[in-house]
């Protein structure tokens, strides 16, 4: 069966992580994404690679998409992204502010071709301001909107060693371009979408790391955010686990399989705001009491305690977990001449109309088969080849 977004056709320009990502999500549920990249590709593809042939992260931001090698400067290159601009649903772009405009590639003139495109803009900071023009990479937004101030110990800000506003941004993009065609298919036209990673980590923050400023009378309260409270990650003597008594079944079922009743009623930590207000003691507490045993011990307790907990997984770990094998969340595909790659599949289950893995196509892979969907002959490939104005494999 097809994919929710077959028929959806989406040109994608956009580089590195959160464009390429977003338009990753609407491949994978049956879109048809022709990535436009430079003749030399997008950067990723050569970061990190570790002898394949492409980078691991180009290969995860670019499932199953087709991919175009075109010199959008040369005047023939624009020529055709036009020509696919013209019969496309979605076009979106992350390049920094006026980029986009002077290559001929602004939402005007892309509009006026086609009044049914969907245009996206991926930025950094946001259309306006004093930072709009600003180079951004993921460790600039987690300080602008405050993440940082939580990352660390005694009060110094730490930067989270991963990627979250790449991945926070392309999230919602995704959703919004499904909602703008949605309504397209309403109203007939297309619209232009503007979305920061500024704006979107600082709106995914909001509903626990902002309860300090969600009501202005709270202005003056210590700025923590909700899961400030009792200590979760505990040292078994082989392992960690991490178990949250977040209400007073969880607490109590904590107590249980730690052999602490004598802890159940009392007042320091009969309540949730007890057990936030008494942490230390708290933590104290139960790292010594998990500390006398390996986490098996743990596993076995905690789950006829019906407690909330979990094994701390490595990466590696996670791998062969039984709840993720058990839900089929990871996959093995065997694309021609990258070698076996494993991806997950798409989190999403679509009950009538499936989504599916896919792999990242090489540079300029599709490039010919594009071209003559768009009318071109072998000649005018040919020569485009010769004269760099496209890539092909």
């Amino acid at each position: 069966m097809p994919g929710p977004l077959t028929g959806v056709r989406v040109v994608d320009v956009s580089a590195v992580m959160a464009g390429p990502f977003a338009t990753m999500i609407l491949a994978e549920q049956g879109a048809d994404v022709i990535k436009i990249e430079p003749l030399g590709g997008d950067v990723f593809r050569a970061d990190h690679t570790h002898g394949h042939a492409i980078s691991a992260m180009s290969f995860s931001s670019n499932r199953a998409k087709r991919s175009i090698a075109i010199n959008l400067k040369d005047p023939r290159g624009l020529e055709i992204a036009e020509r696919l601009i013209e019969g496309a649903d979605v076009f979106i772009e992350n390049f920094r502010t006026g980029v986009a405009q002077r290559l001929g590639l602004g939402y005007e003139k892309l509009s006026s071709l086609n009044p049914r495109l969907v245009y996206v803009r991926a930025s950094g900071m946001g259309p306006d301001g004093p930072h709009a023009t600003d180079r951004v990479y993921d460790p600039i937004i987690q300080a602008k909107v405050g993440l940082a101030h939580f990352g660390g110990d005694g009060g110094r800000p730490k930067l989270l060693p991963v990627l979250i506003a790449d991945k926070i941004a392309p999230t919602l993009i995704s959703q919004a371009i499904t909602a703008a065609l949605y309504e397209r298919s309403i109203s007939g036209l297309g619209q232009y979408i503007e979305q920061s990673m500024l704006h979107a980590v600082l709106w995914w923050m909001w509903p626990e790391m902002m309860v300090t400023h969600t009501y202005t009378a709270d202005d003056d309260r210590d700025e923590q955010p909700l899961y400030y409270g009792p200590p979760m990650l505990y040292e078994a003597t082989d392992g960690h686990v991490v178990v949250v008594a977040g209400d007073d079944q969880a607490w109590r079922a904590l107590c249980v399989a730690t052999e602490r009743l004598d802890l159940v009623d009392d007042p320091r930590f009969a309540s949730i705001a007890g057990r936030i207000e008494n942490k230390d003691e708290f933590g104290e507490i139960f790292a010594e009491e998990f500390a006398k045993a390996p986490v098996a011990t743990w596993t076995q307790r905690l789950s006829e305690a019906d407690a909330s907990w979990t094994v701390v997984n490595s990466p590696r770990d996670a791998l062969t977990d039984a709840q993720i094998v058990a839900n089929d969340m990871i996959t093995t595909l065997d694309p021609d001449a990258l070698g076996t790659v494993r991806v997950p599949t798409p989190s999403a289950r679509f009950s009538r109309t499936p989504s599916r893995a896919g792999v990242s196509p090489r540079l300029g892979e599709h490039t010919a088969d594009i071209l003559t969907e768009l009318g071109y002959d072998g000649d005018e490939l040919s020569a485009f080849v010769e004269e760099s104005v496209v890539g092909c494999l």
